[in-house]
Parts: C-alpha cells; structure tokens; sequence
C-alpha cells in the first residue's frame, strides 16, 4: 500500500484504475480482489488477508481522496461494498458505464447499462476474451472468486 501511496503522490498522478471482485458484489457481499492501476498494477487478495477491515483501512485515503480520478465500470455495488462494509466513501469517480450514457444521451440514443465488455469493443474494437472465457467458468460457479489458490 505504501507503494501505490508513493507511486500515486510522488509522481503526481491524478488517475488510477479500479476494480473489486468478489462473492455477490454489494451490501452484504464478501470482496476477495481489489485491482488498483497507478503507474503498476497492484492485486490485493482481501479475502486471505488477515484483517481486511484493517487493510481496507489503509485503502480508505488513497480511495477517499478527492484529488485523484477512480476510473471504474458500473461502480454501483462496489461502492456499496465498501461503503457498507468498510466505511469507505469511494471519491471523484469516472464511470465509463455513465460516460457512455452521456454519450448515448447527448445523441438522443436510447440509454441502457453496457458492459465493460462490450464498451471496450464498441468503442475501442477490441475483444476481451479472457474475460469471456472466465464469464463462463463464473457461470458454472459463482464464488470462484472465494477459492484458493487463485489461478
């Protein structure tokens, strides 16, 4: 935590990444893996961390600060998550659900929730198929991501 710390302050970024996995994603959910992108990626693995309250603790600035841009899909129930369980109020989010929407609405499209999936190649033509191969094995068991080791 520390390095992202240093990484995000000393080289003065204003944007990271951010996703959080886990067993039913919301209030009463259980998160597993928190996915941070600064200057490096960082994977936190919360459900076999000792204390998660307490490195969640250590996440609460760094995801409370105003100043840096928490880029995220479709945030609703990870918001929630933290909230709920951590007491974290996740701060200056860009959603690229929402942007799309935006997008969608200043076209006087019709709006709906797209996936991360999906934007990715509607707007960048590219195709995600790890994450299409893994939306299978999640289909076949959803607390995948509650097992260990993690492969």
């Amino acid at each position: 935590i520390n390095e992202i710390e240093q990484n995000v302050m000393n080289e003065n970024l204003k944007i990271i990444g951010l996703d959080i996995e886990g067993y039913k994603i919301g209030r009463n959910g259980t998160v597993s893996i928190i996915q941070i992108c600064a200057k490096d990626i960082y994977i936190f693995d919360l459900y076999k961390c000792d204390n998660s309250y307490l490195f969640a603790k250590y996440l609460k600035e760094l995801f409370e600060n105003k100043n840096i841009i928490k880029v995220t899909h479709d945030c609703r129930e990870d918001c929630s998550i933290l909230f709920n369980q951590y007491n974290i109020n996740l701060n200056n989010i860009f959603d690229t659900q929402i942007a799309y929407n935006l997008i969608l609405k200043k076209s006087k499209k019709e709006l709906y929730q797209i996936s991360y999936d999906d934007l990715l190649y509607k707007c960048l033509f590219l195709n995600n198929n790890h994450k299409i191969y893994f939306h299978k094995i999640i289909s076949l068991d959803n607390k995948i991501y509650l097992k260990r080791p993690i492969s």
